[in-house]
């Protein structure tokens, strides 16, 4: 899935490894041809706030208490793919809901916690076909085999995230900037105990 023209480095993402997300750590799904309302009913059943608007989720969200503690799954889309965003969670990385969301269709996540914990994922038609840690890129271990798209990328403790944001981008054709990432306040929403 090549987009035209060259394809996107690590250097367009520059930007990713200061995002103030990196923080609370995030978990970024594109899925092709879904819209915002059906990944949400795929990544979470039977949320307890339904879809709703973002800041009435992000209230729901900052009044839930530990240890159940609760955040957001906020939907939008760029062209033909819906993008999700969860702050602090990582629904979209659960095989069965990777295996969902997937299902007739292709769907890319991007993974990083506090602990800088992380994973690239790619499914396709409810199969997870390449799953690799960006940051611990040299184990042989991952799952599947490297994807043309991986070519070049510096992977590894310099360049972690703007490669596998720049692959997804190579996958997608879609171009993930900050401020679309930031400026979530229309999009779709749904509030969840991640645990």
């Amino acid at each position: 899935m090549r987009v035209d023209g060259p394809w996107p480095t690590e250097a367009d993402y520059a930007w990713i490894e200061n995002w103030e997300a990196r923080e609370l750590g995030f978990c970024v799904a594109l899925v092709r041809g879904r819209t915002p309302a059906d990944v949400l009913s795929r990544l979470v059943s039977d949320p307890p706030t339904g879809i709703v608007s973002v800041e009435e989720a992000r209230r729901w969200a900052e009044a839930q208490t530990l240890p159940d503690y609760g955040t957001t799954i906020e939907a939008g889309t760029v062209g033909d793919w819906a993008v999700a965003v969860e702050l602090n969670g990582y629904r979209a990385t659960l095989e069965p809901v990777l295996r969902s969301i997937s299902e007739d269709t292709v769907a890319i996540v991007v993974f990083c916690n506090v602990n800088a914990v992380m994973s690239f994922q790619w499914a396709v038609n409810g199969a997870v076909v390449r799953w690799f840690d960006p940051l611990l890129y040299e184990n042989p271990s991952w799952a599947g085999e490297p994807l043309p798209e991986e070519r070049d990328l510096p992977f590894g403790v310099e360049h972690a995230l703007s490669s596998a944001f720049a692959c997804a981008e190579r996958l997608s054709g879609v171009r993930l900037t900050q401020a679309l990432l930031e400026d979530r306040t229309d999009w779709l929403t749904i509030g969840h105990h991640p645990m």
